[in-house]
This record gives C-alpha cells, structure tokens and sequence, in this order.
C-alpha cells in the first residue's frame, strides 16, 4: 500500500474527496473533504512509523494547521478523525512515540492534563534546571541581580536595560516582575 492510500484509509478519505484540494492547506473555510486532503498532503511517512508533519509548526514542534476556518494541532486533528469526532478541550493527545512533529493516530492516545505531565516527567521531558545552569540562559545569577537593582520605572528603563544586556525587552520585564529567574 503506497503512502497516500495508507493515509486515506487510515481517515477513511475516499478518491471522490481529494478532486477540488490540490496540495493546498486549509487557510479559508472549505469543505471537510477540501481540508482533509490538504491535510495528508503535508504528512510523510518515516521508517520509524512515524507520520511527520511537514507543515507549519508551533515553537515546541507540534504541528498546526487551519482546518475548517480555525487554527488546530495536527496530532489533535490526527486522532480527532481517527476516532470520528474532535477532541474536547479537557483531552489531551498524548504521544507514545515522543516525537511532538508524529500525527500518527496510533501513536496518539487520548489523556488528560494530569496523564500527559506524568508521562512527560517520567520520560524525563521536563527540564527545570534553574537559572544559568540551563543550557539557554543568556544572564548570569549576578546580571539578573544587577538589573532588578538597576531598574527605576521613568528613569532606568526596561528598554534600556534590554538593550545593555543585549536580551529582549520581555525577558528584563519577566525578570523584573518575577516571571523568570523565580528562584533569586
């Protein structure tokens, strides 16, 4: 069975469906039928069984999609039409592969917020390693000292402490405010 008609069976799509689609994703509301075949056009089969999204992707690696007018997680979407019905907002789709670019349904099960942080930590997928010892820290423990004492709100502004620090304006405001570096 080649690629495409794997995919096909795997969300029961039927040839008739795929004739209007093309390649294009779904970035206007179409038909169902419009969007689901932009949708197997942007997945590849990998050897690993793996389905990788191929299209947009969101900051942490899932894939996203405009589908039926509304922006969805493509490994949400995946399961929704492997099940027949969308997922609630209280589900979680969970992969078993540990691959967050994986839209195989049968790499995805349906959990909650609860199960999906289990599963997380006990993969050892949460990094909450403080401060400098994170392997993205930009600061120092003594700079982010430094720049809560140097702020003076109309005086020592955050933009001018972004610019000395060479960080971005938000990160001196999370600092300052006590979003990030929490632990000092």
């Amino acid at each position: 069975m080649n690629t495409k008609s794997k995919l096909m069976s795997a969300f029961n799509i039927t040839p008739s469906m795929i004739v209007f689609a093309g390649g294009r994703s779904c970035f206007t509301p179409r038909t169902q039928a419009e969007c689901l075949s932009g949708f197997i056009t942007k997945i590849k089969i990998l050897k690993s069984d793996c389905w990788e999204w191929t299209g947009a992707r969101q900051r942490f690696g899932h894939g996203m999609l405009k589908f039926m007018g509304k922006m969805v997680l493509a490994h949400r979407l995946s399961k929704g039409l492997s099940i027949g019905r969308p997922l609630a907002k209280s589900e979680f789709a969970c992969h078993n592969c540990d691959n967050p670019w994986c839209v195989n349904p049968a790499h995805i099960y349906i959990g909650t917020h609860q199960t999906n942080a289990r599963d997380r930590q006990s993969r050892n997928r949460t990094d909450r390693t403080p401060g400098e010892f994170r392997g993205t820290a930009r600061l120092t423990r003594a700079e982010v000292l430094e720049i809560r004492a140097k702020f003076i709100p109309r005086k020592y502004s955050l933009r001018k402490l972004a610019v000395e620090y060479g960080v971005c304006f938000t990160q001196i405001k999370n600092i300052i405010y006590r979003r990030q570096w929490t632990h000092i």
